[in-house]
């Protein structure tokens, strides 16, 4: 059925298994922008107020190694050859909702409107400008091959090269 979790097609090492005592071995953390912080050459992209997960090809994990209990329409929309790294995502304001979502053990039927925001495809060669645009062709096949009873949940994050300083303006101060 649609609503179970998809089987393992093989045995990739899990998040968990790259954990180091720094974190995730190969696999970034993004860095929060300060004011007087240079970001000239920088790639910057959006941050979402989601949870962090990762592709393996055939799971799909939280930074601490747990797996998804993801519907099997969710995870066969993403490719089988291309780990990723990214965040799912709810929309603003529902984190909490999102993390009502995903410990589950069953599918929950709100997966309908969680995205898998994708920013890294972390095993593809080069550096990381490579490698975004590496998911991002990932991302488009297994899109453009998705049937699912929802359109396609995965979105590539487009990582923008800043030329120079980022101007910041708190809300409500101008």
């Amino acid at each position: 059925p649609a609503s179970t979790p998809a089987a393992p097609t093989r045995r990739a090492p899990s998040p968990q298994q790259q954990v180091s005592s720094s974190g995730w071995r190969g696999l970034m953390k993004a860095e929060r922008w300060t004011p007087g912080m240079e970001v000239t050459g920088h790639l910057m992209s959006e941050k979402y107020d989601g949870y962090r997960a990762y592709w393996d090809g055939s799971g799909l994990y939280s930074k601490n190694g747990h797996r998804f209990a993801a519907p099997l329409w969710f995870v066969a929309a993403l490719p089988r050859d291309t780990p990723l790294d990214g965040e799912l995502y709810l929309g603003p304001g529902r984190l909490d909702e999102l993390g009502s979502i995903l410990p589950r053990k069953v599918p929950d039927p709100r997966w309908s409107a969680v995205t898998f925001r994708i920013f890294d495809a972390p095993e593809a060669p080069g550096g990381f400008a490579e490698r975004s645009r590496a998911a991002k062709a990932a991302v488009e096949r297994a899109c453009r091959a998705h049937r699912g009873p929802v359109p396609c949940p995965h979105r590539h994050v487009e990582q923008v090269l800043q030329p120079g300083l980022v101007m910041a303006v708190e809300v409500g101060k101008l």
